[in-house]
């Protein structure tokens, strides 16, 4: 929790130089009419789940799906470690790893930005990973894609065959982690689709500022916040309930069966926190409901059995002269403790609570403004959950200036680029694509790319015919087993990146 903490402050740090609550009572209500009736009709039968859009043939076979020219081809991400998807102009290619052959399938894949934060692109290295990923399951069982008619679930396993779709002009889309089920949604509405049998139901949602629903998933249903509050739908009857409270955020277990909503509190209105249980009939039954003047941040213990969050006296915006307030709340006994946090007044970096530890309450309370030229250390306090006793208190291990780091990234790319006689174009990164987890790297040359080691630049094997093919359009697979191109004339390539042998190429 501290990193997102930081991670602002460093991103921030990056660009400039461093020197009366509303009712929130559980709105538990049954399908409305439409959508029972689209529940109910979505599982009657195969005919009247719309297994697909009439207006989209079925989907031919896999090699009729290839396009016979890829037309401004670029990789959509990665799928485990089996598949790669691309996506051109005319409709998706999928390389499967396991058999070493790709298909074709219609429409284009549905992706979302991938933020993930990396010092090799601070670095100016060419960037590590796609800026984009796919929405689909791990196993690739299910992938969504966008096609004339609307959204559709697609099962890579078997050549992309169709399993379910969804029609209409959707504005965004989600996906189940493990493939079961995935939201469609317009200005005004969010439909949920069941991809096994088809069946579905609609809900109105209301946005005002918000652009878009951030759907979430439990094992049990999906969830999202809109203008009004909570909305949890359960997968298996798609019955709704709801949590009223305007301007709310939400944090949920890891199993999802705790959720805590909660509005932060400004100087107009203070903070609320509820805490709710999904009970035996998916109900989420409230636990407990408090006010606090400034809620900053709320954490759940893994099994869900705690939940604590930090008050302060007032907005970060405002000047803070007070220490902030911690509380801890036992989700079955509705026990509830509040106490001072212990740490040395700090307006630039109030103590943040890093998690549950071993019937403890650990933060940090490191007084840093999260500059990239200064070090950082934490100053880690433990304290009981129940009473809010001090522990234990200590230093945890010292992290350099993130400036230090990266000045050592690029000194790197520059020895790399000197040994290897290339140069970054105007305006471009260094011509290297690094490997996801070891020291290892693609280097690009004006004839062809090389497998080489970070640390020396001893090259470990060059790519069978790469010529043609920049490090701005290569990238590892996940795994660091393969290594994928695209490059021009609209070729695609996968290489090994042991061996550098070719693995597959097309056009």
């Amino acid at each position: 929790m501290r990193a997102v903490k930081l991670g602002s402050l460093v991103i921030l740090a990056l660009i400039a130089s461093c020197g009366a609550a509303e009712d929130g009572s559980l709105d538990t209500e049954d399908v409305a009419p439409g959508t029972r009736a689209a529940a109910a009709s979505a599982t009657a039968g195969a005919e009247e789940r719309h297994a697909e859009p009439a207006d989209v043939a079925p989907p031919a076979g896999a090699d009729e799906a290839m396009p016979t020219a890829a037309t401004a081809p670029k990789l959509a991400g990665f799928v485990g470690a089996r598949f790669v998807v691309f996506d051109t102009d005319d409709r998706t290619v999928v390389f499967d790893a396991e058999t070493e052959h790709a298909f074709g399938v219609f429409g284009h894949p549905v992706t979302a930005t991938n933020d993930d934060f990396d010092v090799w692109r601070e670095a100016r290295f060419a960037p590590t990973r796609s800026a984009t990923r796919v929405l689909a399951s791990d196993d690739g069982a299910a992938m969504l894609v966008r096609t004339d008619a609307g959204i559709q679930a697609v099962d890579l396993r078997r050549r992309g065959a169709f399993r379910t779709g969804w029609r209409g002009e959707a504005s965004g889309a989600a996906l189940a982690p493990d493939g079961s089920l995935f939201a469609a949604w317009t200005s005004d509405r969010l439909d949920l689709v069941r991809v096994a049998d088809g069946a579905r139901a609609s809900y109105a949602v209301a946005l005002t500022d918000r652009a878009a629903p951030d759907v979430q998933w439990t094992a049990d249903g999906a969830y999202w916040i809109d203008a009004d509050g909570l909305r949890f739908v359960e997968t298996s009857s798609f019955r709704e309930h709801r949590v009223t409270m305007p301007n709310a955020q939400v944090a949920t277990s890891k199993d999802g069966a705790v959720f805590v909503v909660w509005r932060s509190g400004s100087r107009a209105e203070p903070g609320v926190i509820e805490v709710r249980r999904a009970g035996p009939s998916g109900r989420l039954e409230r636990r407990a409901r408090l006010a606090s003047a400034f809620v900053a941040q709320v954490v759940i213990d893994d099994d869900g059995s705690r939940v604590a969050w930090s008050e302060q006296a007032n907005a970060y915006d405002e000047p803070n002269e007070q220490p902030a307030l911690l509380h801890t709340l036992d989700v079955e006994s509705g026990a509830h403790a509040r106490f001072r946090a212990q740490a040395r007044h700090c307006s630039i970096g109030p103590e943040w609570i890093v998690g549950f530890e071993g019937g403890t309450l650990k933060t940090d309370a490191e007084c840093s403004p999260g500059c990239p030229s200064i070090a950082s250390q934490a100053e880690l306090i433990a304290y009981d959950v129940s009473s809010g006793k001090k522990l234990r208190e200590w230093l945890g291990e010292r992290r350099p200036p993130f400036n230090e780091e990266l000045g050592e990234h690029v000194a790197k790319g520059e020895e790399l680029a000197r040994r290897f006689g290339v140069v970054a174009p105007e305006g471009e990164s260094l011509p290297f694509a690094h490997h996801p987890s070891a020291p290892t790297l693609v280097v690009a040359t004006a004839t062809t790319l090389r497998v080489a080691t970070e640390r020396d630049g001893r090259v470990l094997a060059e790519l069978d015919r790469s010529s043609g093919f920049r490090a701005a359009g290569v990238r590892f697979t996940p795994d660091g087993a393969r290594i994928v191109g695209v490059g021009e004339g609209g070729r695609l390539a996968i290489w090994d990146a042991a061996d550098g042998r070719s693995v597959w190429s097309w056009n």
